[in-house]
């Protein structure tokens, strides 16, 4: 557990603190004693303010009864007591002076915000107090014989006031500057709104009932219920009408000595106590009158054991510390079911976040607010190329009021695949929609949030999780020939990989001029080529999607080699182009693919492809003859691997050897032969060739 209470300096705990206050009131009070030990309370207590900080100590002054309230709306925290106004723009942690004029012997009893900048404070003399600005001016609106409880109804303009002992309950619909009155019994001490222009107020004599307007004041409706005279303050969640809790100090008023909290749920006809506490001798109170309700709980001040909560609308309390307070006062406010701010007599501040220690969990920013559907785009497969594809969600809210919008946005990893088509204009209403739109920048899960900020820093989050269809990668393969025949056919394969479904293609086929291109043809025999771009080295193949094949190949191309040397031919597919306009976004087309045409090779290839193509027989002649001992042959072509022999007249071979016989002279013979006559073969693979020869010394 972390613990932010600090215990005060040990000074403080040898002074016993006893506040006395004698009065009566000008509604037949009787006189009341309230005596708060403070050694006791930080005794007994110090263990439960464990979670609870104390955020602005004596900010408000010493209280006294009918005095002080705290508020929130829009984000924005207010208290108030005696001459002055504090604000806090963070849920009670920093407070800001935001009002402190010279009200006299008066003080403030209410508090009541329409949104962030709009406002009024009740004092106890009858005046009101409105700002527009967020408390940087303040402007007197009305005087009265009282002004103990204000609220805002469906607009800023429209306010009504209780005016407690007034009896009377004041309404403007244009801003202060007129005002109706209607007297309800002879009290009148707490007014709270409903939706639109429909309110609930405490009234009557003794005992008192809620009053219903549905017309902004000009006309009240008593329910049957009734309830104790000494109730200063009730709460309602305007969108849940019918649940009323309030709160009877009975401030040595009850005829049966208890001080009680009610409950309705039938909009005040019945009641029912929730919780009893007996008055004594040394307690003329117990409960504060000072109540503070959300969708979730209901929190209730006291003036001896800090705050209780109930969390089953009242059927149950428990106590989660916090600070007490004297009687008529409303100084709890809870933000949410968590984040709870309370006040001291002292008028120091505190809060918890924790709900006092005690979490309330699985809390919805908005209790009353569903979204349908909850997310967006979670079946929606696209390509970038594709239309976006819109979604709507729709925003339906029963909620107590319509929060103002801060901002909206779409945030996360892949944010800008999504587009904010129509958002959410000013304030959440009770039936708002948005409307985005989703176009993928890649493929897999695109997860991102649309984001609603609200005035009060709620965010409202929408998950989209849209998917880019995946990007398929391409390639055309192929391999390198060999042909063993000199003028054979080369099948240059054409495989298509990476294609799972077939498309309409084109290909470029690059190859040396030196092969014999004959076309290329599907495996149904049809000829691919486009005539329309072909030249010698190049040509251009169409297929279509009923020539592709997803597994093997698809064409051959087709070429008639002769040999050139020893040198390959190069041949390349490339240049592959999808005729799918949408292929772009469905692929990714990897590089052309080179091979090689090989011809066959060995002794006296070239002699006989030379023979083969243009019926050429190379001339040999030996040089010099006759020959000393040294011999040349010349020949006009090349011959190639060539196997030379020596022969005499009797026939036998006196040398022999391997060359490779180029056009030119081919040095053959040295030294070493005797005079006489003799005969040199040369023998290639193809052909051979016999010349003469005389060595003379």
């Amino acid at each position: 557990m972390r613990w932010t209470f600090l215990l005060p300096s040990l000074k403080s705990l040898f002074y016993v603190y006893v506040f006395l206050k004698t009065s009566v009131s000008t509604i037949g009070k009787c006189i009341c004693t309230t005596v708060v030990v403070i050694l006791t309370s930080l005794l007994c207590f110090g263990s439960v303010h464990a979670q609870w900080s104390e955020v602005a100590t004596n900010l408000l002054g010493k209280q006294d009864y009918q005095m002080g309230a705290i508020f929130h709306r829009g984000g924005v925290a207010w208290a108030g007591s005696h001459q002055v106004i504090w604000m806090s723009a963070d849920s009670g942690a920093h407070w800001s002076l935001k009002f402190n004029e010279n009200l006299g012997n008066d003080y403030i009893n209410d508090i009541n915000f329409f949104d962030e900048k709009t406002g009024i404070f009740c004092t106890h003399n009858g005046d009101v107090f409105l700002t527009t600005d967020q408390g940087t001016s303040w402007k007197l609106i009305h005087s009265s014989r009282g002004a103990v409880s204000g609220a805002f109804l469906a607009n800023a303009n429209t306010i009504l006031v209780a005016t407690g002992s007034g009896a009377t309950v004041d309404a403007t619909q244009d801003g202060g500057n007129t005002w109706t009155q209607v007297t309800l019994g002879n009290f009148v001490p707490c007014v709270k709104p409903l939706l639109g222009n429909s309110a609930l107020t405490l009234a009557g004599n003794d005992p008192i009932a809620i009053y219903k307007t549905t017309d902004a004041g000009l006309s009240w409706t008593p329910t049957a219920g009734k309830i104790g005279f000494d109730t200063y303050s009730f709460d309602v969640v305007p969108c849940e009408g019918d649940h009323i809790v309030a709160v009877n100090e009975a401030c040595n008023v009850s005829h049966n000595q208890l001080t009680q909290i009610f409950i309705t749920n039938d909009g005040g006809n019945t009641w029912a106590v929730s919780n009893s506490q007996p008055l004594t001798a040394k307690s003329s109170s117990y409960f504060c009158g000072s109540v503070s309700m959300t969708t979730r709980a209901i929190f209730v001040q006291t003036t001896q054991n800090g705050v209780l909560r109930s969390t089953d609308q009242g059927a149950t309390w428990q106590n989660i510390g916090g600070p007490s307070a004297i009687f008529d006062t409303r100084l709890v406010f809870a933000i949410s079911p968590n984040i709870i701010l309370a006040a001291d007599s002292n008028g120091s501040i505190w809060r918890t976040i924790n709900s006092g220690g005690d979490s309330i969990t699985n809390i919805k920013p908005y209790e009353g607010l569903t979204i349908t559907p909850p997310d967006l785009f979670g079946g929606d497969t696209l390509t970038n190329c594709d239309s976006p594809v819109v979604g709507i969600s729709r925003f339906r809210a029963l909620l107590c009021s319509f929060p103002k919008i801060d901002t909206q946005f779409v945030s996360g990893p892949d944010s800008l695949d999504y587009a904010i088509v129509k958002g959410i204009k000013d304030s959440l209403g009770s039936s708002d929609s948005i409307v985005l739109a989703f176009r993928p920048r890649g493929s897999g899960e695109r997860n991102a949030n649309y984001v609603l900020v609200l005035i009060d820093g709620t965010r409202i989050i929408v998950p989209l999780s849209g998917a880019g269809r995946n990007i398929t990668f391409v390639e055309p393969v192929s391999k390198s020939v060999t042909v063993d025949t000199i003028g054979g056919f080369a099948h240059v394969p054409i495989q298509l990989r990476g294609f799972v479904k077939k498309e309409s293609l084109d290909l470029l086929l690059h190859y040396d001029p030196k092969l014999r291109y004959s076309g290329c043809y599907s495996l149904g025999g049809k000829r691919l080529d486009d005539p329309s771009v072909s030249w010698a080295g190049r040509s251009k193949i169409h297929l279509d999607t009923a020539d592709l094949r997803l597994d093997t190949i698809s064409a051959n191309a087709v070429f008639t080699v002769f040999p050139d040397g020893d040198s390959c031919f190069a041949v390349s597919i490339d240049s592959l182009t999808i005729l799918n306009p949408l292929a772009p976004c469905l692929y990714s087309i990897g590089d052309g693919v080179p091979v090689q045409v090989c011809p066959p090779r060995g002794c006296s290839i070239m002699t006989l492809t030379n023979f083969l193509l243009h019926r050429w027989r190379p001339k040999v002649y030996i040089m010099p003859n006759p020959s000393s001992g040294s011999l040349s042959l010349y020949s006009e072509k090349d011959i190639g691997n060539s196997s030379i022999s020596v022969t005499n007249d009797l026939g036998n071979v006196v040398r022999s050897s391997e060359k490779n016989i180029l056009a030119g002279e081919n040095r053959i013979l040295e030294t070493g032969l005797p005079t006489g006559h003799y005969i040199v073969t040369v023998s290639s693979a193809d052909q051979s060739y016999t010349a003469d020869f005389v060595v003379s010394k």
